[in-house]
């Protein structure tokens, strides 16, 4: 009998819970799904541009000691 009495509660939670929490939580996931994989692309594609950055910094760095060997000096007489 107590339950006869409480289903309109019961019912009124699940309606809540359905509403605020469950499909929320099931368009965000899905959400979620549709931009993974843009995510990751972008992800990669940001790792990629900091390795190839650091990789033609090194050359340069190297290329302009070979043509200059006095610059790194000259740029430590500079920050004095």
């Amino acid at each position: 009998m107590l339950l006869y009495l409480s289903a309109p509660f019961i019912v009124l939670a699940q309606i809540l819970l359905e509403v605020f929490i469950l499909a929320p939580a099931r368009v965000t996931a899905y959400f979620l799904d549709l931009v993974y994989p843009i995510y990751v692309f972008l992800g990669i594609a940001v790792i990629t541009g900091a390795f190839l950055g650091l990789i033609a910094r090194t050359v340069t760095t190297h290329a302009m000691h070979a043509v200059e060997p006095k610059i790194e000096t000259d740029r430590k007489a500079l920050q004095m």
